[in-house]
């Protein structure tokens, strides 16, 4: 009996490159609305040191962190 032979076989996608992410240093409550869906926060990487100002966020977002704009810029442009 002959193999049957695939003609397209398999090919699995290359992974991304994990993003670097900002996690939460400092946290504080919005004085303006006083609302539970987000918080007051400062962001720091531990990669590059990048440190943000003060930014309302919610609260998934800020226990998940945010992308580094310093760190994944830099590795845009180096892909290009």
């Amino acid at each position: 009996m002959k193999k049957n032979i695939m003609l397209f076989p398999e090919v699995s996608k290359p992974r991304r490159k994990s993003r670097k992410l900002m996690h939460v240093v400092d946290a504080g409550t919005d004085q303006i609305c006083h609302c539970d869906e987000n918080s007051m926060v400062i962001f720091k990487c531990k990669h590059c040191g990048y440190e943000s100002d003060w930014m309302s966020v919610r609260t998934s977002a800020a226990f998940r962190g945010i992308p580094c704009p310093k760190c994944n810029l830099s590795e845009r442009s180096l892909a290009k």
